[in-house]
């Protein structure tokens, strides 16, 4: 498996992307993805995101949080929705 397949990206928005890191599993990708909305979803503007990095070099989306709102998955567990 690809040591960089899975994204976690912090974005605010006044400072863009203010952190970021990949990882190669994705259990502990969502383990760390949770981690940083309890403590950085409080940021004005904070956003969130976890993407899979396919080997095709498409990113998909996987889930995300805005500051405001709840957690938003945007693909299941195994396979693209729509």
């Amino acid at each position: 498996m690809d040591d960089q397949r899975y994204h976690l990206t912090l974005t605010a928005t006044a400072n863009g992307t203010v952190m970021n890191g990949w990882w190669a599993g994705r259990a502990t990708a969502e383990r760390k993805f949770t981690s940083w909305i309890g403590s950085y979803s409080v940021m004005p503007g904070a956003r969130i995101a976890l993407a899979e990095q396919a080997a095709d070099g498409m990113r998909i989306e996987l889930a995300s949080k805005f500051r405001d709102g709840p957690p938003t998955v945007t693909v299941d567990r195994f396979r693209a929705v729509g």
